[in-house]
C-alpha cells in the first residue's frame, strides 16, 4: 500500500474534467479504475467526514477514526456486516496500524456558517436552514 495516497472524488473528476487538481487537496484519481476495473490497485480507499473522522479500507480491513479519538476496526472478509469491533483487540494490533498510516496526518477546518468555523457542526447551520425554510414558505 502506498503510504499518503489518499482516493478522493476531488482528483478523479479533475482528471476526468482536464483541469489540475488544486495544491490543496490530497489524492489521486481512480480514472485508470474507470478504464480497466482489472488495473492493479495498492492504495487504500481514504474518506474524511468532516473535521477529523476519518476512514481507511482496503479489500480486507476497515478502519474508522473519529474526532474524538475512539476508533473502529474490522476484518471485512470475516465480517462483512461490522458487528464484530476488533479496534481494542491486541491481536489486531500491528494490522490497525498500518491502516492508522494511511489516515490524514492533518486537518482543515469546516467551512460553513458566515464565520467559517463549521456552523453547520454546532446546530448554528440547522436553525439558520429551518429560519430560511420557514421564511420561504411564508
Amino acid at each position: 500500500m502506498e503510504h499518503a495516497s489518499r482516493v478522493l472524488h476531488h482528483p478523479t473528476l479533475c482528471d476526468l474534467a482536464g483541469i489540475a487538481v488544486p495544491k490543496h487537496v490530497e489524492g489521486k484519481s481512480i480514472r485508470p479504475l474507470f478504464n480497466d476495473p482489472k488495473t492493479e490497485w495498492s492504495a487504500p480507499g481514504v474518506t474524511t467526514y468532516r473535521f477529523k473522522n476519518h476512514t481507511a479500507r482496503t479489500e480486507d480491513w476497515r478502519l474508522i477514526r473519529y474526532a474524538n479519538g475512539d476508533e473502529e476496526f474490522y476484518d471485512e472478509k470475516a465480517n462483512p456486516n461490522e458487528w464484530k469491533k476488533l479496534a481494542t483487540d491486541p491481536k489486531y494490533a500491528e494490522q490497525k496500524a498500518k491502516l492508522a498510516k494511511m489516515l490524514p496526518d492533518h486537518d482543515h477546518a469546516d467551512i460553513g456558517g458566515a464565520d467559517g468555523k463549521g456552523a453547520e457542526n454546532s446546530g448554528d447551520g440547522k436553525k439558520a436552514e429551518k429560519k430560511r425554510l420557514k421564511k420561504e414558505a411564508k
